[in-house]
């Protein structure tokens, strides 16, 4: 094999590579996706918030009002609607632990 043919074929294997996940999980590693991350979207807070709502009620809609889905839906959605308004609550402060 020449060098031209270990250059290509080490250049088609990086391409290859899933760098949607690799990149994130390495700077996850090294910490720096979280240090400018959190007060970046620190100010987006009420967004993600009324984000949540909207499409969880959009869920409680579909899953029990329309009857759409499968019975597993009806479920998940059961289970992770507490879920999620106990996580927003913790996070405003509105539950303590």
């Amino acid at each position: 094999m020449s060098t031209h043919e270990i250059r290509s074929v080490i250049g088609a294997g990086l391409a290859a590579l899933p760098w949607c996940c690799i990149a994130p999980a390495a700077f996850a590693a090294s910490g720096v996706a979280m240090a400018g991350i959190g007060a970046t979207l620190q100010s987006a807070m009420p967004l993600f918030f009324a984000l949540s709502v909207g499409l969880l009620a959009r869920a409680v809609v579909l899953a029990f009002v329309r009857r759409q889905g499968p019975a597993w839906v009806r479920v998940l959605v059961l289970l992770s609607t507490p879920a999620i308004a106990a996580a927003w609550a913790f996070r405003f402060g509105w539950l303590a632990l």
